[in-house]
């Protein structure tokens, strides 16, 4: 694939090595000292954003009528969802989205759900999810910690809200809690806690880099060609990966 990448922070470093060790041209980086426009789209294959949530409704305007498949792990954006799944149907685009490419992450998630399913029938346990970053990362909670709580809210009906950060008082018994903390250069720790009168129960993830996430937003641009629609990563892992225990 000749690859088109938008955003020049650390992901895009990173990307900017990965994607010809993967077998892939890396033809452009597009960031504010190059903008993205149509007329340096024509070479390109696919784009790869990892850039800024308020950019990422014209990225995806401009690639869907432009017809340039989209893969965005850019986070901030996800409560305009339904406005971006529109203009992808509308204009018959093609996009993958997720908060957290990293394969490991994903499949962590898919325990998680996986738990809360079994919790649900003990309402009397609460569940709590922690995210630990570096000191840069720009939004709390985390996307891939708001990917864990829907996957529990989606398997566990008890659990019908979040609340995020420290409010003051008692957490509703029907809330998740969701907790941060920025630090150093924690590349992202997730923890998600299932806590009853009798016994505690612990489910974490620590990433030891970002590469995973680099790969893992190949491999989703390399299932997207030849696709259309709106997707998210949880579409391409059922193809990839299918629940083997009842």
């Amino acid at each position: 694939m000749r690859i088109g990448l938008i955003g020049n922070g650390t992901m895009g470093k990173l990307l900017q090595q990965r994607i010809p060790e993967q077998g892939h041209q890396l033809l452009a980086v597009f960031d504010r000292s190059n903008r993205l426009t149509a007329d340096k789209l024509s070479a390109i294959d696919m784009l790869i954003d990892f850039s800024a949530a308020e950019a990422v409704h014209e990225t995806v305007e401009l690639a869907c009528t432009e017809k340039i498949p989209l893969v965005t792990g850019t986070t901030g954006w996800e409560n305009s969802r339904e406005k971006v799944e529109a203009i992808c149907h509308e204009k018959a685009g093609s996009m993958l989205f997720a908060p957290n490419f990293a394969i490991g992450v994903l499949l962590f998630n898919r325990v998680v759900a996986f738990a809360a399913e079994l919790f649900s029938a003990l309402p009397n346990y609460d569940v709590a999810i922690h995210e630990i970053h570096h000191r840069n990362k720009v939004d709390a909670p985390s996307g891939t910690a708001l990917m864990l709580s829907n996957s529990v809210r989606h398997a566990n009906p008890y659990k019908t809200g979040l609340q995020a950060g420290n409010p003051p008082g008692k957490i509703n018994s029907h809330d998740i809690h969701i907790s941060s903390a920025r630090v150093g250069v924690v590349p992202g720790t997730h923890q998600v806690f299932f806590d009853g009168s009798s016994d505690h129960i612990q489910l974490s993830h620590m990433a030891r880099g970002r590469t995973a996430v680099a790969d893992g937003a190949i491999m989703a641009a390399e299932w997207l060609q030849g696709r259309t629609g709106f997707f998210s990563i949880q579409d391409m892992l059922s193809e990839k990966f299918t629940k083997t225990v009842d």
